[in-house]
């Protein structure tokens, strides 16, 4: 799939706009990396309620 020249990144202390191929590559590979080790919905719930239920203990 060939990347869109157009793309943009936010962030917080500024924008960028990506028009060479080069570098919306280099953010789709870490973008794909981040999302192919992300937990699933059900798995994020689990860890979420079990860390707040530990916070609350104390």
């Amino acid at each position: 799939m060939p990347l869109q020249s157009d793309n943009y990144v936010d962030s917080l202390t500024g924008a960028l706009y990506l028009d060479k191929a080069t570098e919306a590559a280099a953010y789709k590979l870490a973008w794909d990396d981040v999302t192919s080790r992300a937990l699933d919905e059900e798995s994020s719930r689990t860890l979420i309620t079990a860390s707040m239920e530990a916070f609350t203990r104390g």
